[in-house]
């Protein structure tokens, strides 16, 4: 769908658009695709033009070729031309997928960010989403997502290293009650104020999460802010890539449990990230509250717009309740991913970073390689 052009113009022209192949035919290049030309009215209503069929191969074999705009008549049942379409230029474009970019050295940086607001309920109250069950030790709802979402998230990191932090807390300052307790909208999780929030694994998620509780009067707060959040990710994914010698490219994973309260900042964050970071955000719905401003959040439908007028370059985030598909890790795995990777080319296609040549596998001499094998019973073979 193109942009509407307003000026009642009978020779509109249309702005240059990025289409994938698959979309439009399914990669057939000779494959008949319609292009149907409707008349915009301020009513809501439109007027059909009529419509072009073509191929892609007839589009991108000459540059200002013309196409008859053929219009139906129901009353008359006849079908005569109506206009032209000409097209100025056509071309097809290769675009690098992620596996490029990976094969290159371009590197993933995970971040992780749990809710630590008061919405979530008393944590020492049984069934809510931070109780931490001491005598089965069954996860809660969000031990359960780090765990399944961390699985699937820290095989893209080499070093399965991820920047774990909260937001929403309260606790106190590094001089104790002296200091008295503050609001933290955004710090680094771990047993200590001076944690770093770095952890390896998965195993690291959930430690770093235990011991958060730990904290000198932790408790939890609010307000539910995403934007301290995204903006500090989103500064370091731009640090990240200053000097050009290396790529990489940011996937911060938000765990949360509902409504945010400062839609309007968070969602200028977005759409500045969508134009100059590196960056994904995945946001997991934890519990059973009202997501619908996170699936306002995803934009899957509609570009978001800040308050500024200003449009989101890409789709960068994406919501995935996560009770609907906790119950299936290969379905889990598949929302959670589903929008990375064309996000992750997005960015660097439009930039103009095409990959860097893939990395060399280490190559080993067959005298470089010794297995003694014992045969102890049928089809058992012990490699010691």
């Amino acid at each position: 769908k193109s942009e509407i052009i307003m000026n009642n113009n009978k020779n509109p022209k249309w702005k240059p658009a990025k289409i994938p192949i698959q979309a439009i035919c399914n990669g057939d290049l000779h494959r008949k695709v319609r292009i149907h030309i409707l008349d915009w009215d301020r009513d809501g209503k439109t007027d059909d033009m009529g419509s072009v069929e073509t191929t892609i191969t007839e589009l991108t074999k000459t540059t200002h070729a013309t196409f008859p705009v053929m219009r139906y008549s129901k009353r008359k049942k006849t079908t005569k031309q109506s206009g032209t379409l000409e097209v100025h230029e056509a071309h097809i474009i290769e675009v690098p997928t992620m596996i490029d970019y990976i094969s290159g050295g371009c590197e993933i940086a995970l971040q992780f960010a749990v809710d630590f607001t008061a919405s979530n309920g008393p944590v020492s109250l049984p069934g809510t989403l931070h109780y931490r069950d001491k005598i089965t030790h069954k996860f809660n709802e969000y031990q359960a997502a780090i765990h399944q979402i961390g699985t699937i998230l820290q095989d893209y990191n080499r070093t399965k290293e991820f920047h774990m932090y909260g937001f929403g807390a309260a606790m106190f300052g590094p001089s104790g009650a002296v200091a008295g307790k503050k609001k933290r909208e955004f710090f680094p999780m771990g047993r200590n104020n001076d944690s770093d929030g770095i952890v390896v694994g998965v195993n690291g998620l959930l430690q770093a999460y235990e011991e958060t509780f730990q904290r000198p009067g932790f408790d939890l707060y609010g307000p539910t802010n995403f934007a301290p959040v995204i903006n500090p990710a989103m500064q370091d994914s731009i640090f990240q890539l200053r000097g050009g010698s290396r790529q990489c490219y940011s996937i911060l994973c938000i765990l949360t449990d509902g409504a945010i309260t400062d839609l309007h900042q968070t969602i200028q964050c977005i759409v500045e990230a969508s134009h100059s970071a590196p960056m994904s955000i995945i946001i997991i719905g934890v519990g059973d509250a009202n997501f619908d401003s996170m699936e306002a959040l995803d934009a899957d439908t509609e570009p978001l717009t800040d308050a500024r007028g200003r449009i989101a370059l890409r789709d960068i985030v994406q919501f995935v309740p996560f009770r609907k598909f906790k119950g299936d890790a290969e379905e889990l795995a598949s929302e959670t991913l589903k929008e990375v990777p064309d996000q992750l080319v997005q960015y660097f296609f439009s930039k103009g970073i095409q990959p860097m040549e893939p990395i060399a596998q280490p190559e080993f001499e067959e005298e470089e390689i010794f297995l003694n094998m014992n045969i102890e019973e049928e089809n058992e073979i012990d490699l010691s």
